[in-house]
């Protein structure tokens, strides 16, 4: 987003509409990466916001055990991307020594 539309809600808008896509195509989507400080904090904002709402969606929902695997296919991110924010909302921590996740 040019810099003088920023923090108008453009950057989230596209962001939501390209996922909106993955999920019409059947497909994980992801953005590309090498991302910027900027491009990543607004991922993770954006990324935050839909995994907290589907794991809400799948705990009332009582669909059985919540997975990685599951959120990326209801979110439409890969599970690389739904680890690392995860992580950032410190729900998932991986364990120092083996990189495994907890």
């Amino acid at each position: 987003v040019f810099p003088q539309h920023q923090r108008r809600g453009y950057g989230n808008f596209l962001i939501h509409f390209s996922y909106l896509l993955s999920k019409v195509e059947g497909v994980q989507g992801s953005p590309e990466k090498p991302l910027s400080d900027q491009g990543r904090a607004s991922y993770l904002r954006y990324w935050s916001l839909v995994i907290l709402d589907a794991l809400h969606d799948l705990i009332c929902g009582n669909i059985g055990e919540v997975t990685v695997t599951k959120l990326a296919k209801v979110t439409a991110m890969t599970t690389d991307d739904v680890k690392d924010t995860l992580e950032h909302l410190r729900i998932l921590q991986r364990d120092p020594e083996t990189g495994k996740a907890n």
